[in-house]
């Protein structure tokens, strides 16, 4: 019997104190009694349960989830049930019931079903891909020479090393699955599957132990997995694959081994180290290696797949997802870039959630019927809410598509992608949203067997290679897979290698999360030509802050969870002019107006030699936003921002939130193809050259895309305007050169009421020492949002801020 321990107690003198261990009490893990199964439905359930879930016994009324399982293993259960039993049951029904008396008592009264099983087809024919593997054949037929989907795993293999066994090893391995013979060629204008027959396999080898010092070792070895990891794949003329050992010393290697996608997934790498361990140690000893023989390949899956989607079943899931995803919005991100024509460049950052916060998340889900990714999704969800604003939005979640005991030992590419709806509306709290996303997650999951590019095409998005369609983020929480049963090889010990960051991401933000002793490890894969990394490290800086804060008060709104740190509080604080006080409540823009009418002659903006009280400043703003609602501006509407930095701007700020619209601010040199007409109103002169208040400058004005309009100062020109805007509003001199310096900001919703909040027309901040206006270098948008939740004192008539 084994009891886990955070850390061993310890003595004084820094010894083992084992009067201090805990006594080992039975099933520890759980806060039920065992009592054995009754039934013969029982028995069944208690059976696959251990199979699953690894465990040794399972008793009547334990609970599936409190045993290690998850969404995915209830999924497989019940393909077993179905399989075996022909009885079909929704995943729903695991959540509702899980525990085996209740789940026998639900299987009991369903009704038996017909499952198809997966048999061999024969080879001298046409031999379809998959749909998966579709799609990924499409995307190399565009990029050839791309690495987005290259996958690789290393090995460090000490000891000494037979050279001739390890080639046997993986010649038998080669024979043993057909994917890895597996060419792609044409045939009748449609992709192939062409199996070669088994073939001796020789591992070259890269010798660098003539390479000095260590240091100079190490970063050639990692030159060559690089290397490997980034040269293109011929998928006509095949292999799909290839291995390469390194020999750092006489008894010290790596093993690479580089595939792509298109002939496995994460779990296919792990299949693959095991039996590779397996067949050398049979290679060495001569017994069997022991592993179970397969009664179907890949290609048989990829048959079975096509014809089970040809029935019932096929339609039922098409209509439910068409039906789900209707009217789905695409997530906006805020980027540092504007988005390319293609997707070029990605980059990793590392981050792990403490074992403390993991089981308060796993103690929150638990009391709403959720799992840890469901509850994990549901912050990420919250947090891409908070910075783009948007109540609506699609996350894709690659899930495993191994539900047929058929598929557990092969290699190939059983991956799908559910597209989980995400629904924010209404400001809910954070336990309203987990519901919201666990009802998903399970309709999802009962419907998973259409495959996402069936979805696709049924579908039809607008294709656009700098997009993913149907989604632009994805979410994965997988078990962490390891090697670590495979040491005890013959003379030799073999472990895995970290992997290496790849310079390449298929979508813009990738949060790929695994559990590792009660914590879990983060990587979020971005894409390096829309972000920098400050803004992915103050990204997953607010995700750590946000989980924090929902297991402290899962019943506030979604607006009221923290995102920033103390650091970043203070620093913020930090900006302001010194203390802190509440406003009332009030849109922004209103207790901007109160400030006019108790001190209306301070000042309010000094800029290049120009000074503007707060006076002046309303005047100025209700100009620009009285034009604005004569163009048909109102709420909700998205307007863009043309302006540089300078006095101008600070009208800006009041006039759009009298408005109540959004506002895109727009770079100066965006693509030509996106230039669209529009609206032109000349402003009215500075006060410096003599402008009375009478409006005497005169506006022009030329109708636009949607009846908006384009307000700009000075002469007529042409602006590049996304082709989606509502309106754009320039207020900038034609000749300002500071106009190349403008980044992209949106916000798609109106200003929200706070209870105190520090009102600024532009960014910037207050100097202490004179009355000036500095301007800023643009903040990250979990910093802009939180100025709204920053109490700040109103400035007296002796003061100047923003």
């Amino acid at each position: 019997m084994f009891v886990w321990l955070a850390a061993l107690p310890l003595t004084a003198n820094g010894k083992l104190d084992r009067r201090a261990l805990p006594v080992p009490v039975e099933r520890p893990e759980l806060d039920v009694a065992f009592e054995a199964p009754r039934s013969v439905t029982e028995r069944v359930l208690a059976g696959l349960w251990v199979e699953l879930l690894g465990v040794d016994r399972v008793g009547v009324h334990d609970n599936f989830f409190e045993l290690g399982g998850h969404s995915l293993l209830a999924t497989q259960l019940l393909w077993r049930l179905q399989q075996q039993h022909g009885i079909d049951l929704p995943v729903r029904v695991v959540f509702e019931a899980p525990t085996v008396a209740r789940l026998a008592s639900a299987l009991d009264a369903a009704e038996t079903g017909t499952a198809t099983a997966i048999t061999a087809v024969a080879r001298d024919g046409e031999l379809p891909l998959s749909y998966a593997q579709q799609r990924l054949w499409f995307l190399h037929q565009l990029m050839p020479s791309g690495s987005a989907y290259h996958m690789q795993w290393t090995a460090r293999l000490r000891g000494r090393l037979d050279l001739a066994a390890l080639d046997r090893a993986v010649t038998a391995l080669v024979a043993r699955h057909e994917v890895l013979r597996t060419r792609f060629t044409v045939l009748a204008g449609r992709p192939n599957q062409v199996i070669d027959a088994p073939r001796p396999v020789t591992v070259p080898v890269t010798d660098l132990t003539g390479v000095r010092p260590e240091q100079a070792r190490r970063d050639a070895a990692r030159a060559v997995r690089v290397e490997e990891s980034a040269t293109p794949f011929d998928l006509a003329t095949g292999p799909v694959h290839r291995a390469r050992l390194v020999r750092l010393g006489p008894e010290e290697h790596l093993l690479v081994w580089t595939m792509h996608h298109i002939a496995g997934d994460g779990r296919s790498m792990n299949r693959l180290s095991t039996e590779i361990a397996a067949l050398y140690r049979a290679e060495l000893t001569g017994a069997p290696s022991g592993l179970p023989e397969l009664p179907v390949q890949y290609v048989d899956f990829a048959a079975w797949q096509r014809d089970r989607l040809q029935g019932p079943a096929g339609e039922a899931a098409l209509s439910y997802w068409r039906e789900q995803l209707a009217g789905a919005e695409q997530l906006e991100l805020p980027t540092d870039r504007p988005r390319g024509a293609l997707r070029t460049g990605g980059a990793v950052h590392s981050f792990e959630l403490d074992a403390e916060l993991v089981g308060r998340l796993r103690e929150l889900g638990g009391r709403h019927g959720a799992t840890l990714f469901m509850t994990l999704l549901a912050g990420f969800a919250t947090l891409l809410h908070r910075y783009t604003g948007q109540r609506d939005f699609t996350i894709g979640c690659p899930v495993s598509d191994r539900h047929q005991a058929e598929t557990a030992n092969l290699i190939g590419l059983f991956l799908n992608v559910l597209v989980m709806r995400v629904d924010c509306s209404g400001d809910p709290s954070f336990a309203e949203l987990l519901e919201r996303v666990r009802d998903t997650a399970i309709e999802a999951y009962t419907h998973q067997e259409l495959p996402f590019e069936v979805l696709v095409d049924e579908l039809s998005p607008e294709r656009d290679l700098a997009r993913n369609p149907l989604y632009q983020v994805d979410f994965q929480l997988h078990p962490r897979f390891t090697t670590s049963e495979l040491l005890d090889l013959p003379g030799l010990e073999m472990t895995d290698e970290p992997e290496i960051p790849t310079d390449s991401a298929v979508v813009d933000l990738s949060l790929y999360l695994a559990e590792w002793d009660g914590r879990v490890r983060g990587d979020l894969r971005y894409r390096t030509d829309l972000f920098d990394v400050g803004s992915v490290e103050r990204l997953v800086g607010s995700f750590v802050v946000l989980l924090g804060s929902v297991v402290g008060g899962s019943g506030l709104g979604l607006s009221g969870l923290g995102l920033l740190s103390s650091v970043e509080r203070g620093r913020l604080l930090g900006w302001g002019w010194g203390g802190v006080g509440v406003f009332g409540g009030g849109l922004v823009h209103e207790l901007f107006e109160g400030v006019v009418g108790r001190c209306p002659g301070a000042t309010a903006v000094v800029c290049e030699g120009v000074s503007l009280s707060f006076a002046e400043l309303d005047r100025r703003a209700g100009l620009v936003a009285g034009r604005l609602r004569g163009l048909g501006v109102g709420p909700e509407v998205l307007v863009g921002l043309c302006v540089g930095r300078g006095s101008d701007r600070s009208r800006c700020g009041p006039s759009r939130q009298r408005c109540r619209l959004g506002n895109r601010r727009l770079p100066a040199r965006s693509p030509r193809h996106r230039a669209v007409p529009y609206t032109e109103l000349t402003l009215p002169p500075k006060p410096r050259d003599g402008w009375d208040g009478s409006g005497g400058a005169g506006a022009t004005v030329s109708r636009s895309v949607g009846g908006a309009g384009l307000v700009t100062a000075g002469a007529s020109r042409t602006a590049s305007v996304p082709t989606n805007a509502s309106a754009t509003i320039a207020l900038a001199p034609v000749n300002n050169p500071r106009l190349r310096r403008s980044r992209l900001e949106r916000v798609s919703a109106p200003p929200r009421r706070s209870a105190g909040c520090a009102w600024s027309p532009i960014r910037a901040r207050l100097s202490r020492s004179r009355s000036s206006f500095t301007s800023r270098p643009p903040l990250s948008p979990a910093v802009r949002r939180a100025r709204a939740q920053v109490c700040a004192g109103a400035p007296g008539p002796a003061q100047s801020g923003s």
